[in-house]
């Protein structure tokens, strides 16, 4: 069974103002959606088919990794 990930609106509005600040976020994103795609039960159950998930991602010019969360609906 193959799976397709949709965003809402607002998500899109705020990555837009996010990449900006974050280069690498585009492609974070797109892993993700990859991931998503991939394996739809990825993260951890809460109930009602929502899902929370955690990703890392790199701070642009520093060495540090930094932490983002995000829940999504099967």
């Amino acid at each position: 069974m193959s799976y397709q990930v949709r965003t809402i609106d607002n998500f899109e509005r705020e990555a837009k103002r996010l990449k900006k600040k974050f280069h690498s976020l585009k492609d974070e994103i797109s892993q993700l959606i990859d991931a998503l795609e991939a394996n739809p039960f990825l993260g951890t159950p809460l109930q009602d088919g929502f899902y929370k998930i955690q990703v890392r991602h790199q701070i642009e010019g520093e060495r540090q990794t930094g932490r983002s969360q995000g829940h999504y609906l099967r």
